[in-house]
Order: structure tokens, then sequence, then C-alpha cells
């Protein structure tokens, strides 16, 4: 998100929307799993690496005309910078950040976005609702808080308009 590349999530107990991750893990459990228990992570990892390379490098996908994965691949052309670029919100934002597990305080309430948001800064802005903010980070919006339920998760934003202009 730093790097402005939109997040897409799937509907949650939604199946269907995920079709392609379905259909991965179906042909993971059917070709590698096989009910298998494995000792530790080591030896886990190393029965998946030879079926990565198999999967993506030579089994025929019948999606993309029976061919492997790797055959359409090619790298970007963004290079991966060596430090994030910096983000200053707008004078329309508050700003919190966001604690070791995602907690940050508002309002005299204490709420979570993300442990993946550790650390960051996230930006506040009215949503138009009396009591309901809309909380970003950099420029999605990440979630909703309403202050009259004091604390707590912030709940999923409607998913139109995530992107302010």
């Amino acid at each position: 998100m730093r790097l402005d590349i939109q997040a897409i999530h799937g509907t949650p107990f939604y199946p269907q929307g995920r079709g392609k991750e379905e259909r991965f893990h179906r042909t993971m459990k059917d070709e590698l799993l096989q009910g298998r228990l494995f000792d530790d992570v080591p030896h886990m990892q190393s029965r998946f690496d030879p079926w990565r390379d198999m999967y993506n490098q030579e089994r025929p996908h019948e999606a993309i005309g029976l061919k492997p994965p790797a055959s359409r691949y090619h790298s970007s052309s963004r290079e991966y910078p060596e430090q994030l670029p910096s983000f200053e919100y707008s004078s329309r934002f508050q700003t919190r950040k966001a604690n070791k597990v995602g907690q940050f305080a508002f309002g005299g309430s204490v709420y979570k976005s993300s442990e993946a948001f550790s650390g960051e800064c996230l930006g506040l802005c009215e949503s138009g609702d009396d009591g309901v903010w809309d909380v970003y980070y950099c420029h999605y919006r990440i979630g909703q808080l309403d202050e009259r339920t004091k604390g707590g998760p912030l709940r999923r934003p409607p998913r139109t308009g995530d992107k302010p202009t």
C-alpha cells in the first residue's frame, strides 16, 4: 500500500469469488499433501520446494493453453525501492500511530486495525455519518470506526470510494 498497490480482498465465506485460489489448494492437496504429516517445517519445505518447481515450470495448466505458468511470467519493470517512500496525510486527517498489535487510541477508546499496520501512522477523517470515521493507511481506506461503540475492531468499509482523490 505504501507503494500505491491496492490490496483486493475476497468476500468472506464466499469461495466462489476465489476460484483460482480454491483450485490451487485442491491441486496442492491432491498432488502434494495426500494426507501426509510432516515432522517439522524443514521436512515440509523439502517436499514443497520440488512440487512448487514442477507446478510452475513443468505442469501444464488448462486455463493457459496447457502451458506451465512460468511460460507466462515476466519480471516487473518496477524496481522495489531500498526504502519505502514516506507518506504525509493532508490536513483533513487526524493521525494515530498503531502499536505493535495494530491498536490505536481515538476519542478516549482503543480500536484495533491489524498487526499489519504495527508502528504505522493511520489517518482518520469524518465519514459524513455522525460519529463514524474512515480510517486510512496512506491512500487506502482500511476500515471505519464508530465512536458510539467505544472501541473494538474496525468495521469493513463499503466497497465504493476506497481510494480518495
